[in-house]
């Protein structure tokens, strides 16, 4: 920290707010599942910023109007790497994987796309719901569910590559509005169909790229949403397709550096 101080005299400090960890006890649901921040040091890296980077608009409204004072800012917004997740072509036969690929907590509404799944499951037996994540729960196993705890970012091209279509079935709140989680971007890499809940910054890309389809986070709503994707190949792919394009246009980390340098070259 000290190191910080002498560094802001002479340059400009940036720091990246890719989280609110201060706010996460409020909206996670289970306080106890999660590890207590110093979000005093937090604070601190915040007030000796020149420069804070957002990763939506959203984000920039639910922090501390106080802490943004005489605080330059910059919306930089989470994306993708189409150089490490190859474009693939959506699986036509067989088996079709629903992949949802996250952390386990109650507000990721991971418990409600288990019981889309079931209803699902009742009708399409060839179906399967994937989830990958480090502490996801083995009370989700039942007929139908895998579960991953052991994967890592170098397995994820190839995860995607098998799924049909993507689901973030995340609870509705105000800090699930702000979030645009690089899961998103990277099955719209893999070319994947997306499903989102009306989660605002989510949505409102989705429906701009037109790359999968919006749905109400209840288990009615997933399973219909879910449903509609899987009878539908040709929409589907053509979803995916979009978000592929868009990935390689607009929301790369290329794009994103870009960005950034220019900030710094004009700050």
């Amino acid at each position: 920290m000290l190191l910080l101080k002498n560094l802001r005299k002479n340059h400009e400090i940036v720091i990246d707010i890719a989280d609110l960890p201060h706010l996460q006890p409020i909206y996670f649901g289970d306080v106890k599942n999660y590890e207590i921040y110093d979000y005093r040091r937090f604070f601190q890296l915040v007030n000796i910023a020149h420069s804070l980077l957002f990763i939506s608009s959203g984000e920039i409204k639910l922090f501390d109007s106080d802490k943004l004072r005489n605080k330059k800012r910059l919306l930089v917004p989470n994306v993708s790497n189409p150089n490490f997740f190859k474009k693939t072509a959506l699986p036509s036969k067989g088996e079709k994987n629903i992949l949802c690929v996250s952390g386990y907590a109650p507000m990721r509404g991971i418990d409600i796309l288990a019981d889309a799944f079931d209803l699902i499951r009742k009708k399409h037996k060839d179906t399967f719901l994937r989830l990958v994540g480090y502490n996801m729960p083995f009370h989700l196993n039942r007929e139908g569910v895998i579960i991953e705890r052991n994967k890592f970012y170098k397995d994820m091209p190839k995860i995607y590559s098998e799924a049909y279509v993507c689901v973030i079935p995340h609870r509705k709140n105000p800090y699930m509005d702000m979030a645009l989680p690089i899961k998103l971007f990277d099955a719209m890499a893999a070319s994947r169909p997306v499903i989102v809940t009306r989660c605002s910054e989510m949505a409102q890309l989705v429906e701009k790229e037109k790359c999968g389809v919006i749905t109400d986070d209840s288990a009615d709503s997933l399973c219909h949403s879910i449903e509609y994707l899987l009878s539908n190949h040709t929409i589907a792919e053509e979803m995916g397709i979009r978000g592929r394009e868009a990935v390689e246009k607009r929301y790369s980390w290329v794009h994103r550096a870009k960005i950034i340098k220019q900030y710094l070259k004009e700050s």
